[in-house]
């Protein structure tokens, strides 16, 4: 019997990407970093994926350029952030006016910690209405290039509920950045009808201590504006 000759793939050898792919490289652009441990509930939260699946995700889209994964906190697993390939893949060079330098380590951090507050969020809905849509910090930034007040903090997400109110998130991973948050209490809640604060599990007990006492005197209650996130 003569041999049969093999045709070799013309992809041969290239990583292919699915539209799951992506959309998640699209949202971690859009919300800067995440942590590899959030990655299953971004690909699908009803059916996270297991860590060996995920790493092996991760490492595809290294191989292709698309990001890059770093140790940053014990525990809390690698950061993902895209590289400028990612981003060109996922938007066109022209249309992207934000820095194209990767961000340090702290500033991933934060962003990481941001993502995994969004994803909690869009799951649970914030008192009893779901969210519609998430404005990302850089879409904020984007969409107001030349701020009102420079010295209010950047909010970390603006949500549009199905109920039709607007709600600004800050994220906070230490008590010094909690403090700071007093003196612009009474600004955000006449310009957002609630406010997220998302804090570490740890620091919960503080927060409350802190927040709500300053909370009460700028608004008369405690009520339904502000909510503490818990990460």
């Amino acid at each position: 019997m003569a041999e049969i000759q093999r045709r070799t793939r013309a992809d041969k050898g290239a990583i292919r990407l699915n539209r799951r792919d992506l959309f998640a490289l699209e949202w971690i652009y859009d919300m800067e970093a995440i942590f590899e441990a959030d990655i299953p509930v971004l690909l699908d939260p009803a059916k996270p994926i297991t860590r060996n699946a995920v790493r092996a995700v991760v490492r595809r889209w290294e191989n292709a350029g698309l990001v890059e994964a770093e140790h940053a906190v014990t525990y809390q697993g690698r950061l993902i952030h895209v590289t400028p390939a990612g981003r060109r893949l996922v938007i066109r060079a022209e249309l992207d006016t934000m820095p194209t330098v990767v961000p340090p380590v702290l500033g991933d951090l934060h962003r990481a910690l941001v993502s995994r507050a969004r994803l909690r969020i869009e799951e649970r809905g914030v008192a009893e209405a779901s969210v519609d849509e998430w404005v990302s910090t850089r879409r904020w930034r984007l969409e107001n290039a030349v701020p009102v007040r420079h010295e209010m903090p950047e909010p970390d997400g603006l949500l549009y509920l199905n109920d039709s109110t607007i709600s600004v998130v800050l994220l906070c991973h230490t008590i010094t950045e909690i403090q700071r948050l007093h003196s612009f209490l009474s600004v955000l809640a006449a310009e957002y009808p609630k406010v997220l604060l998302v804090v570490p599990q740890e620091l919960l007990t503080r927060t409350r201590e802190l927040i709500f006492g300053a909370w009460v005197t700028v608004l008369g209650n405690s009520g339904d504006s502000l909510h503490i996130v818990i990460i």
